[in-house]
């Protein structure tokens, strides 16, 4: 078995993560993407491949997902004023 892990050796659970699939025999790729992140497009890749949204792939640990409510609010009252003022909503 092949595997890629995206690595975090400072993260408990992807230490315990790689020594399952070192134990199983897989041959792992290890990218410890603290130091060499993925790109944008390798990000949503990942995800399909994953079959989850980023929302869904977002650790609740994350000072991101603190914030990201008003966030999501903001881009979300910003595409009702563009598609009620008869604009089109920003991509």
């Amino acid at each position: 078995m092949k595997a890629t892990i995206f690595h975090n050796p400072q993260c408990g659970t992807s230490r315990k993560a790689l020594a399952l699939l070192e134990e199983r025999g897989a041959h792992v790729t290890v990218v410890e993407f603290l130091k060499t992140p993925p790109s944008r497009a390798d990000l949503g890749r990942i995800y399909d491949r994953a079959g989850m949204t980023p929302l869904e792939g977002l650790r609740a640990k994350e000072p991101l997902a603190d914030t990201l409510p008003s966030i999501i609010a903001a881009v979300v009252d910003g595409a009702v004023l563009s598609v009620k003022s008869g604009g089109r909503p920003r991509n």
